[in-house]
């Protein structure tokens, strides 16, 4: 978890270890790792629904 957070950058001490340590947390819950592969597994409905989300942004105009 750790090396997610911290691999390619040039100075590690600037990375907050709470950040990694709350993701371990949160990923040792029971059940979590079936919802993570629920959500996984769902991502191949994202591109399907760029349209709408496209479509929603150009008639809403949300700010930056």
């Amino acid at each position: 978890m750790k090396w997610q957070y911290t691999h390619g950058t040039g100075n590690v001490e600037t990375i907050n270890p709470d950040t990694w340590a709350l993701d371990y947390l949160r990923l040792s819950r029971p059940n979590s790792h079936q919802v993570n592969m629920d959500l996984f597994y769902d991502y191949q409905n994202n591109l399907k629904l760029y349209p709408k989300w496209q479509q929603y942004l150009r008639d809403n105009q949300p700010p930056y």
